[in-house]
């Protein structure tokens, strides 16, 4: 992927955290747009650690391994 379709998907992902912040600051439901959220999970889904995030996933895990992010 090119480094700016990256930058493009980091901006789309702090937009939707940001955006889910502001809605529910406001009492508002999470109205985000489906794609959007679905390419915020897949993103933050890859920077997870693979193995915690699947067995977390799966039941076979207590052990989170959120937040992926700091």
């Amino acid at each position: 992927m090119a480094p700016w379709s990256e930058a493009i998907r980091i901006v789309l992902m702090e937009s939707v955290v940001h955006l889910l912040d502001v809605l529910d600051a406001l009492g508002r439901a999470p109205e985000v747009a489906p794609a959007a959220l679905r390419e915020t999970a897949h993103l933050l889904a890859e920077v997870a650690e693979p193995v915690g995030l699947i067995e977390a996933a799966t039941g076979r895990s207590s052990r989170s391994p959120l937040p992926v992010l700091r």
